[in-house]
């Protein structure tokens, strides 16, 4: 990750205190005081999540613990015409459960 990321007060505060919390369950093992795997299972944080951590730490210090928005956030994957029907399926009949939308897409995508 080479990109210039901004100052930590173009943060909000939330987002920097986020960054700070993680900061402290990695804090032991940056400070060689404790290994990752007793930090996971201490802290309920999978290991690999951990090791993440730790890097983006070593790379960006606090502002690589800062959660970013995705690129492709508010976007969608599906085709117009798969989302149209899917808003009729919805809009149609208010009781349809996700399932049966999810099951009645599908057949309409086989066809």
């Amino acid at each position: 990750m080479n990109q210039e990321l901004p100052p930590l007060t173009s943060y909000s505060e939330e987002l920097r205190q986020n960054a700070m919390d993680k900061y402290q369950v990695i804090a032991p093992y940056l400070k060689h005081e404790e290994s990752l795997s007793n930090i996971a299972e201490e802290s309920g944080v999978p290991k690999r999540t951990l090791y993440h951590w730790v890097n983006q730490y070593q790379q960006s210090g606090l502002k690589g613990l800062i959660r970013r928005k995705r690129s492709d956030s508010g976007s969608f994957k599906v085709e117009e015409n798969v989302q149209e029907e899917i808003k009729k399926l919805i809009f149609e009949n208010k009781k349809n459960t996700l399932t049966s939308i999810h099951r009645k897409v599908c057949k309409i995508c086989k066809r």
